[in-house]
C-alpha cells in the first residue's frame, strides 16, 4: 500500500512553511514529562498481549469501560483499541491508536510491537483454532511504514435548512491539528460493551446498515461537541458508503512524517428534524412529527467551555487564525432549525460553522487561507457537492448508499 499521492498531499499543505514542527508526541503540557515520540513508541513493545490483538487471539484483561473524563490526547492514543482491518473491510484485530497512526520508522517500531504480541497469542492458542498469528510480526511491521489499516467513521450534521456543521480540529490534536472538517470525525473502538461498535461487514453489506459505526458516532459527538445522546437517536443517521485513503500529515509533522491516518472510513449523514415551539432551545419545546425525544441537560454546558459559530463579521481565514479573537457566544439549542446545542471540548474543537453549499465552495477556495482535512476534501470532490447535498432528502432516505464497496481514493 503506498502514501498518499502529491497532488492531494499538497492541497492540504498549510500556506505558510513557517509554522513551527511539533517536537513532543503530544501538546498538552503534562506529555512533556513523559517524554518525546520514541518513548510512547517504543513503550508499546512492553505492553500485554491485550493492547495489539491479532485475529482470533484471545486478551488477557477485560477493557475498561470507555470514559473522555480527564483524558488526555497522548491517553487516548495508548488507551483506545481501534478495529484493524484488512483491503475488503474484514476485521482482522485490534490495535491502540498509537499503532495505527504511526507511520514511518516509529511506526515500524510499534508495528514489531504488535507483531509480537500477537505472535505471542498466538503461540499459545489452542491447535485446530480457525485463525492463526504465524505472520502477524512481518505484517504489522511492514503496514506499520504507513499505519495500520483500521475502521473510522465521518459524520456530516445537516441542521433543518441543509446546512452543514463543520469543525476546526483543536491545535492540540495529534494527526492534521487546527485543520477544518466535517462535523465529527473519529473510530470505532474494539471492546465496546455490547451491542458493540465492531460491525460485521458482510451484514453492513447486506443490509445498508453500520449500527456500530453508528454508536461510535454517538459516543464522539457527545465528547467532541457536548452533543447529548439523546438529541440525535440512532434512527437519524443514515451510513452512505465506505472510503479507504491513506494520508501522511506532512503538514504538522515534515516531510518524513511519523504521524498520518490510513483508514477504511464509513461515511454518515444525520439531521435531527425541525421543531415547532421556537428557536429558544427549551426542554418544552413540542417535538416534530417522528422525533419526539427532548434534550437531556448537561451542566458543562452552562460551564466555561460553550462555543459558538464565528460571527459573520470574522471571515472564514479570520477564525482559522491563531490570532483570531475567540468567540464569545453560546451556542444553545435551536429547535426551529434543528440545531442541537453545542458545547464542544476545546481540547478537541477549535471552532465551529454551519453553512451552506456555497459558503462551504468559498471557504475550500485557496483564497481563502483555511487548512482541511484530506478525508474531507476527498468526500466534499466525490460526492458531498456533487452528489448528496443537492439531494439531500434522498441521501438521508438512503437513495445514494453504496453498501457493496470499499471505494479506494488516492491509496
Amino acid at each position: 500500500m503506498r502514501a498518499l499521492s502529491r497532488p492531494l498531499h499538497r492541497c492540504c499543505r498549510a500556506r505558510s512553511a513557517s509554522a513551527p514542527s511539533p517536537t513532543f508526541l503530544f501538546t498538552r503540557a503534562e506529555a512533556g514529562a513523559r517524554g518525546p515520540l520514541p518513548r510512547a513508541a517504543a513503550a508499546m513493545a512492553t505492553r500485554t498481549p491485550a493492547t495489539a490483538t491479532a485475529a482470533g487471539a484471545q486478551t488477557t484483561t477485560a477493557p475498561p469501560a470507555w470514559t473522555a473524563v480527564g483524558a488526555t490526547q497522548d491517553e487516548f492514543m495508548l488507551r483506545d483499541q481501534c478495529i484493524v482491518v484488512d483491503e475488503a473491510d474484514n476485521i482482522a484485530g485490534a490495535a491502540s491508536k498509537l499503532e495505527c497512526h504511526r507511520f514511518g520508522s516509529l511506526g515500524r517500531v510499534a508495528g514489531a510491537a504488535a507483531g509480537a504480541a500477537g505472535a505471542a497469542a498466538g503461540a499459545t492458542a489452542a491447535a485446530g483454532a480457525t485463525t492463526t498469528t504465524a505472520a502477524t510480526a512481518a505484517g504489522a511491521t511492514t503496514a506499520a511504514a504507513t499505519g495500520r489499516l483500521h475502521r473510522a467513521f465521518s459524520v456530516f450534521l445537516f441542521d433543518a435548512s441543509g446546512r452543514l456543521l463543520l469543525q476546526q480540529r483543536a491545535r492540540s490534536k495529534i494527526t492534521f491539528p487546527g485543520v477544518w472538517t466535517n462535523t465529527c470525525c473519529s473510530h470505532q473502538l474494539h471492546g465496546m460493551p455490547a451491542p458493540g461498535e465492531a460491525d460485521d461487514r458482510a451484514a453492513v453489506e447486506r443490509s445498508g446498515a453500520a449500527p456500530g459505526a453508528v454508536a461510535a458516532a454517538r459516543r464522539k459527538l457527545a465528547h467532541e461537541l457536548g452533543i447529548a445522546p439523546a438529541a440525535l437517536p440512532a434512527s437519524y443517521f443514515t451510513f452512505v458508503t465506505r472510503l479507504h485513503y491513506c494520508a501522511p500529515d506532512a503538514e504538522t509533522h515534515g516531510p518524513e512524517p511519523e504521524w498520518g491516518e490510513h483508514e477504511v472510513d464509513y461515511i454518515l449523514l444525520a439531521r435531527a428534524p425541525r421543531e415547532r415551539g421556537g428557536a429558544d432551545g427549551g426542554a418544552g419545546a413540542a417535538a416534530a412529527a417522528g422525533g419526539g425525544h427532548k434534550d437531556e441537560p448537561r451542566p458543562h454546558q452552562e460551564q466555561q467551555h460553550a462555543w459558538e459559530v464565528p460571527p459573520p463579521s470574522l471571515s472564514p481565514a479570520d477564525a482559522a487564525s491563531p490570532a483570531a479573537p475567540l468567540p464569545s457566544l453560546v451556542v444553545p439549542a435551536d429547535r426551529a432549525l434543528g440545531r442541537p446545542a453545542l458545547a464542544p471540548d476545546p481540547d478537541e474543537v477549535a471552532a465551529v460553522r454551519w453553512v451552506t453549499p456555497a459558503e462551504l465552495e468559498a471557504m475550500l477556495l485557496p483564497a481563502s487561507g483555511l487548512r482541511w482535512s484530506p478525508w474531507f476534501r476527498i468526500i466534499a470532490r466525490e460526492w458531498l457537492l456533487p452528489r448528496w447535498w443537492g439531494d439531500l432528502e434522498g441521501a438521508l432516505a438512503g437513495r445514494h448508499g453504496d453498501y457493496g464497496r470499499v471505494h479506494r481514493i488516492d491509496c
